[in-house]
């Protein structure tokens, strides 16, 4: 079983040759393996400081790499909330210093 490490996004030509004592044949399948490139993560939000209740706009920048299609996000609000919006709205309802992160998935 054969492995192979493709390091830069494009399609690829796959060859297999098998070979024995009676001779050998090659299967070869163009364009087989298709490689996208990763997608690439930023965000924006509409404000950083105030009283809670605190409303904020958050805004994906992100790009969504070659693939471009069933894009998925998933943001950590660092509060305990979660979303899977591209652009959600979250209400911090305590005071304190939030570590945001945000995940972007592209299939």
């Amino acid at each position: 079983n054969p492995t192979a490490t493709y390091l830069t996004p494009g399609f690829y030509t796959v060859t297999l040759k098998a070979t024995n004592a009676n001779g050998s044949n090659t299967l070869t399948r163009s364009q087989y393996i298709v490689v996208y490139e990763p997608p690439t993560v930023s965000f924006t939000a509409s404000q950083t400081t105030g009283c809670f209740p605190l409303n904020v706009q958050f805004t994906d920048n992100s790009n969504a790499g070659s693939a471009n299609t069933n894009t998925a996000w998933l943001w950590d609000f660092g509060d305990g909330s979660v979303s899977t919006e591209k652009n959600p709205v979250h209400t911090y309802t305590s005071a304190g210093s939030f570590t945001i992160t945000l995940k972007v998935t592209n299939r």
